[in-house]
């Protein structure tokens, strides 16, 4: 994947994400003015509300449905098997952490080959090698502790 390509995916992420952010409200929204609900008064022959502010809460909800684009919202991955390409992410992930393992291995006993020489240039080589092993325990140690990507 090209810088273009991972731009392009982040994008889609983002956008997703904020869509994502968008409904969880819509949802939050509608579901603080179903409690209105509790408040109608049947009448018999008609149910009426108990107050003029959970009428315009209920026409303020039906605006806001109104308005959002229920037919993108419902199909988002249409076509697509999510759980196919989360696979496929895990793999590729678990495939670039045995890369990382295997280059820090590498880097390791470059340090080690530049300390045996005992010059400061061999010093100054084995320090660099040094520091991108710890970067990379790092980011392994990180990825240990993420339970997606273990097993």
């Amino acid at each position: 994947m090209n810088s273009a390509d991972r731009w392009l995916a982040t994008a889609s992420q983002s956008e997703l994400q904020a869509q994502l952010v968008h409904q969880a409200k819509l949802l939050d929204r509608v579901r603080g003015g179903m409690a209105g609900v509790e408040n109608l008064v049947d009448e018999g022959d008609r149910v009426v509300f108990g107050s003029t502010n959970d009428a315009d809460l209920l026409r303020t909800l039906h605006a806001d449905l109104d308005d959002h684009a229920l037919e993108y919202t419902v199909f988002p991955a249409e076509g697509r098997d999510l759980y196919a390409e989360l696979r496929e992410i895990r793999q590729l992930v678990r495939n670039l952490l045995g890369a990382v393992a295997t280059a820090r291995d590498v880097f390791t006993q470059y340090a080690e080959l530049h300390r045996a020489k005992k010059t400061p240039e061999g010093d100054l080589k084995a320090e660099h090698n040094e520091a991108l092993v710890a970067n990379m325990d790092a980011a392994l140690a990180q990825a240990s502790k993420t339970p997606s990507f273990n097993g």
